[in-house]
């Protein structure tokens, strides 16, 4: 009989879950999300930088880069004005930021976009508030 790692079942929960909060979300919901999970990425992506570990550097940078670019595409910027045109410039210089860290290894540059994103995750939760 295989017995699946106490790990490997908490991770699988963890996933469910995750894609139910999705499912169940309306579009300010999936922002935060968004908002939630790149803070994360950038964090680890840090750490890895920190800990000279590429292959989780690559992942996390690949995914906050992701999730970066899907903040930007989500934005209607007829509808959403100077503030949809405000977002787009923040999400093109932190990309930017993001690439030159990476080329650097810089860990701090990526915990600065991380508190930046952070703090814009906490006003953007403030707004359905």
């Amino acid at each position: 009989m295989y017995m699946a790692h106490p790990g490997q079942a908490r991770m699988h929960y963890e996933a469910m879950a995750y894609a139910s909060r999705i499912e169940g979300a309306s579009p300010h919901e999936l922002v935060a999300i968004l908002y939630e999970e790149l803070v994360l990425s950038l964090t680890l992506l840090s750490h890895a930088y920190g800990a000279k570990d590429s292959i989780k550097g690559n992942a996390q940078f690949g995914r906050a880069s992701g999730i970066i670019h899907a903040l930007e595409a989500g934005l209607d910027l007829k509808l959403g004005g100077s503030l949809a045109q405000t977002l787009t410039g923040i999400y093109q210089s932190a990309r930017k930021e993001l690439m030159i860290a990476r080329e650097m290894q810089d860990g701090g540059r990526v915990e600065r976009l991380a508190r930046a994103f952070s703090d814009m995750s906490e006003s953007w939760n403030k707004i359905a508030a």
